[in-house]
């Protein structure tokens, strides 16, 4: 520290700016590393619990892909350190934790995903693409469609029958009935009704006949 007055400059040698610019990618590092780690954790987890093929593969698609780019961000901080730090130890751990670590774990979601796409855990895994929310739904709305039939086709039909004769036959079978049961109920009356006495004034033919050739 240099002191000229009330100024102060601090002088840091080359060997204090390679100490904090180590530092600073080791804690870079060590978040990456972190991070992936714990994405590496929940690809597993989902591609472990899901039992439909769909989202199998879709979740080991996903962890592929962004796999190898957080690998690669990776990469590029441990080679940036080792060009830096020339302590032996120091290098093998980070190429532990910042090459074979990565690498390895993309190579297994990516291996997975293969080995899935052909089909070998087909026996674990069920293609439930019925109880999908959205294929449901269009499964639904294709049956309804398809359900009826074309009306030309139930007119053509022998035992078809419209709506409205069906109402009309219902009720001249109704009115039918009715008719019947008033027939029935009026012929006792019919019946109990007294005849009419015969008139004593009334003569037949044959008596009047009779009478004239007895004059």
């Amino acid at each position: 520290m240099i002191g000229s007055g009330n100024k102060h400059f601090e002088v840091y040698t080359p060997e204090d700016n390679s100490t904090r610019e180590i530092a600073f990618l080791e804690t870079i590092l060590n978040q990456r590393i972190s991070f992936f780690l714990l994405f590496f954790c929940l690809v597993v987890a989902g591609a472990v619990f899901i039992k439909s093929k769909i989202f199998f593969l879709l979740i080991l698609f996903l962890g592929f892909v962004i796999s190898w780019v957080l690998s690669l961000t990776i990469f590029v901080t441990v080679s940036k350190l080792t060009k830096i730090d020339k302590n032996i130890f120091a290098r093998i751990v980070r190429w532990l934790i910042g090459y074979f670590l990565p690498f390895f774990c993309s190579l297994l979601i990516t291996a997975a995903f293969a080995v899935g796409s052909f089909g070998i855990f087909d026996s674990y895994l069920s293609l439930d693409v019925g109880k999908v929310p959205a294929v449901k739904e269009g499964i639904k709305k294709i049956e309804k469609a398809l359900t009826p039939k074309d009306t030309a086709s139930r007119k053509n039909n022998p035992n078809f029958k419209d709506v409205e004769q069906v109402i009309k036959e219902g009720a001249e079978s109704e009115a039918a009935d009715l008719n019947l049961k008033q027939g029935a109920s009026a012929v006792p009356q019919q019946k109990n009704t007294p005849k009419a006495k015969p008139n004593p004034n009334f003569k037949s033919i044959e008596s009047l006949l009779n009478e004239k050739k007895k004059r």
